[in-house]
């Protein structure tokens, strides 16, 4: 559900207007065609500014609850693989689609980092295309037990 809390809404609800929009943001010559006839909010560019004013807060909102999560943690921290991605990413309007149904970079393309102090050298990048099938293979490897493991994925280490 797109509700994030009023603190982390305030600031983009009542700047929605200088979000900016994707190139493409016509969803009536898109796969929506249909459903723009029935949902007329889904040819709307300002209500895609709403959606996009209700995604960023969302985000912000994760933002903060994961600094929470990190200072909870203390001097554990140093002590905790900590894994952060998504299961999808976010249209916005982008290709004259919104949602997260296709697979285009927007929606496809998700966050995945990892921090480990002591173990993973802080900016490290990986420039090659992973996947979540790599995950267990990585916190297998990391935990020792690499050789638990018999998925397809590939260590990230």
């Amino acid at each position: 559900p797109m509700t994030p809390a009023n603190k982390h809404l305030e600031y983009y609800w009542n700047n929605r207007d200088q979000l900016a929009l994707p190139r493409t943001t016509s969803l009536n010559n898109s796969a929506y065609f249909n459903i723009v006839g029935k949902i007329p909010d889904y040819g709307d560019s300002s209500k895609l500014q709403e959606w996009t004013a209700l995604y960023y807060a969302l985000i912000e909102e994760i933002d903060e609850e994961i600094g929470v999560l990190l200072r909870t943690l203390g001097d554990q921290v140093n002590n905790t693989l900590v894994i952060f991605t998504s299961d999808h990413g976010e249209m916005l309007g982008a290709h004259g689609k919104r949602e997260k149904n296709t697979f285009y970079e927007e929606s496809s393309k998700v966050p995945l980092i990892l921090s480990w102090p002591g173990k993973i050298r802080p900016n490290t990048k990986v420039e090659e295309k992973v996947s979540h099938l790599d995950l267990f293979a990585t916190i297998l490897d990391y935990a020792g037990a690499s050789h638990l493991d018999n998925s397809d994925g590939m260590s990230l280490r």
